[in-house]
């Protein structure tokens, strides 16, 4: 992006608008105006995504908003750079732009019923020039046959630098020409039109429909028209110095991201988007006047999409009516990444889902966490299971996180026609042999799925947990999750051994395990013939039950997950929807107060999928038996533990859930696989 704004060459369009990367208007829908808000803070500058995005408005007509998603940031290439990263697996860089673009692409799609991604647009550079990548560069440029399948090379103009001391960097007409000859790309990707090409149509400084299968000539090449009307000399680089550009196009679902110094993703919205987002920015704003009436919005950002977000919106409803506050929401399914990169951008919502207890309480050292001291800790505590307001809490002594939401983990689901045991199994060893004899050649004993986007491989995380709890006791429990227990000891290899052998018996084998996500995963328990007999999930699952395998509470049952060794018998494990503030406004804080009443739980009961986290939502509010027998579970626990995942530091439960995807696709990698989560974990907490 480069400075030198032009009042009418720049000037936003009608039906073209962004979802913020930051500020005050972060993850919400708003004008496309100069400069885009991605991530990170560039100045008053250029960039190529608008002049695409109102190409792309311009010629295709109907009625149809575009929304531009940026997600870049200057100065980082195939290597991290500044605390930033575009490699997806990167644990240890700080802020990850991958995880951040996803999650905003994801949000932007859920503005809209019929929002669809239409391609992405990657701007490669200086920094990546290299021998290692320039070659790598060279040969993308030269092999069409090797690049993704709807994936064009751009080559950027010679020439249109800032000045002759940054010759690096492109002026504002090389950023304009620069989002022309990607949108051209995306036309010839789009309609079929011959890419002999890879270049664009002939570039003028007015925005007008272009001939899109136009290739640029001998004579386009050395100069570009600027908005005087005059031709401007673009004077030649030495091959291989100018910027390096794809345009990406995909007419169906998300698929991987590949690196880039700058990244805008484009979504084609319904009629209906919205409009110049005036009053987008009020959320963080403070709470009413002098009377002490709230007033205005509080942004939120969690995990619920779906049936989920709907009972959310269901939930908060009285509350908005009453204090005429309206919430503006945003699901995330990388709640992490996107929290992480508010932090270090200074763009948050008011309130929002935390990750777990260990992020949470990172995050209130850093001073991001605002403390919840206008919460009543005594009676919060006395209303909630033992241990989570202990768990919403600091090292000196500050209640930061509360639970609005409880989950009893380690539920072993089934099919009501196909698993006909009379009695639970009482020990894993009955398990084991009861479901040996029920499967047959076409039922396989467990349906397993571990794929959750940017989050695959957390449903492993919970099979682990509820394993060492069982198999090693509480005391090794405590100490894996405060970093004193190796991974390589024998306690945690037997867990995962353990696991290993679910894994062999599971449905579909390792590449269904991996991709297939955690919500459908069950599907086939249902059919005829079953194909499996048993689901470990926690109780939450029930909602995805109804809306993805679509059949009724009385088609399945659950029992607890069984001991293991005896002398730990009556675990369980559980987890929860914690909440933290980020934004201490007095419509946050009356918000978060709300959530956790009763009344406000209870409506979430009702809808089901929920257990509550106060003990005041009585239990003829459950709608159905699973979920009652499930807050019995929590009530009445003997030994209860949170999920261990959610209290690792963030990048130690990354190497969890990646460590998982790795040990279901090769068992024989366990030994590797551990010695990398022990190396994790030192560093995790040396810090």
């Amino acid at each position: 992006m480069v400075r030198a704004f032009h009042p009418i060459l720049d000037q936003p369009h009608a039906r073209v608008d962004q979802l913020a990367g930051r500020g005050a208007t972060f993850a919400q829908v708003v004008h496309a105006s100069e400069p885009l808000l991605h991530p990170v803070e560039m100045g008053h500058r250029i960039g190529f995504g608008l002049t695409f995005g109102k190409l792309w408005a311009e010629t295709h007509p109907g009625g149809r908003r575009v929304l531009l998603v940026p997600c870049g940031k200057g100065g980082i290439g195939f290597q991290p750079a500044s605390g930033h990263t575009w490699n997806r697996h990167d644990t240890r860089t700080p802020v990850n732009l991958y995880r951040f673009a996803v999650a905003q692409i994801e949000a932007a799609l859920a503005t809209g019923a019929n929002n669809r991604v239409v391609g992405f647009l990657w701007h490669q550079g200086e920094t990546d020039t290299e021998p290692g990548a320039r070659d790598l560069l060279h040969r993308t440029a030269r092999r069409p046959d090797r690049r993704p399948p709807r994936t064009a090379f751009v080559p950027g103009p010679f020439g249109c630098y800032n000045s002759e001391v940054d010759t690096i960097h492109y002026n504002a007409v090389g950023q304009r020409e620069l989002g022309r000859r990607y949108f051209a790309a995306a036309q010839r990707l789009l309609t079929g039109c011959s890419p002999a090409d890879d270049g664009a149509h002939r570039p003028r400084e007015t925005v007008t429909r272009p001939c899109p299968c136009a290739p640029l000539t001998a004579e386009d090449r050395p100069s570009i028209v600027g908005v005087d009307g005059r031709r401007r000399s673009c004077s030649a680089r030495p091959a291989g110095e100018h910027r390096r550009n794809t345009m990406r196009s995909t007419r169906s679902q998300i698929r991987a991201l590949g690196v880039g110094v700058a990244g805008v993703a484009l979504v084609l919205a319904g009629c209906s988007g919205a409009g110049d987002g005036g009053d987008g920015g009020d959320g963080g704003d403070g709470g009413g006047g002098g009377d002490g009436e709230l007033s205005g919005t509080v942004s939120v950002v969690g995990s619920w999409s779906g049936t989920e977000q709907d009972s959310f919106l269901a939930m908060v409803a009285p509350w908005e009516e009453e204090t005429g506050v309206t919430v503006e929401y945003t699901g995330s399914r990388d709640l992490q990444t996107q929290l992480t990169t508010g932090i270090a951008s200074g763009n948050l919502p008011d309130v929002a889902g935390i990750p777990g207890p260990g992020l949470m309480k990172e995050w209130y050292d850093q001073g991001a966490l605002q403390p919840l001291d206008f919460v009543d800790l005594d009676a919060y505590s006395s209303a909630t299971p033992a241990g989570f307001a202990e768990l919403g809490t600091a090292e000196d002594g500050t209640l930061i996180g509360v639970f609005t939401k409880a989950a009893v983990k380690g539920l072993i689901f089934y099919n009501t026609a196909a698993w006909t045991a009379e009695e639970p199994p009482a020990t894993w060893d009955d398990l084991t042999a009861a479901a040996e004899g029920a499967a047959t050649g076409e039922t396989a004993t467990w349906c397993i799925g571990l794929e959750s986007g940017a989050a695959s491989g957390w449903p492993g995380t919970d099979w682990i947990e509820d394993i060492v709890l069982r198999q090693a006791g509480p005391d090794v429990y405590d100490a894996w999750v405060a970093g004193e227990q190796a991974w390589t000891s024998p306690e945690i290899r037997a867990a995962f051994e353990t696991f290993g052998a679910a894994l062999d018996a599971s449905y579909g084998g390792p590449d269904y395990i991996v991709n297939t996500n955690f919500g459908r995963a069950a599907n086939p328990m249902f059919e005829d013939p079953p194909g499996c007999l048993l689901h470990h999930q926690a109780s939450f699952i029930t909602d995805f039950f109804a809306n993805e395998a679509g059949v009724t509470p009385e088609q399945y049952d659950f029992f607890p997950f069984p001991d293991i060794d005896p002398s730990f018998g009556g675990s369980v494990t559980g987890g929860g929807d914690l909440v933290g503030m980020f934004n201490d406004t007095p419509e946050a804080q009356s918000l978060i107060e709300y959530l956790l009443t009763p009344e406000a739980q209870q409506i979430w009961v009702e809808r089901g999928g929920f257990i509550s986290a106060n003990d005041g939502v009585p239990l003829d509010a459950y709608p159905d038996e699973a979920s009652r027998k499930s807050a019995e579970i929590l009530q009445e626990a003997e030994t209860f533990r949170f999920d261990g995942s959610d209290q690792f530091p963030g990048a130690l439960n990354d190497a969890f859930f990646q460590a998982i995807v790795a040990f279901a696709q090769n068992q024989g990698d366990l030994d590797s696989i551990l010695a990398n989560l022990d190396t994790v974990q030192s560093d995790a907490y040396s810090g």
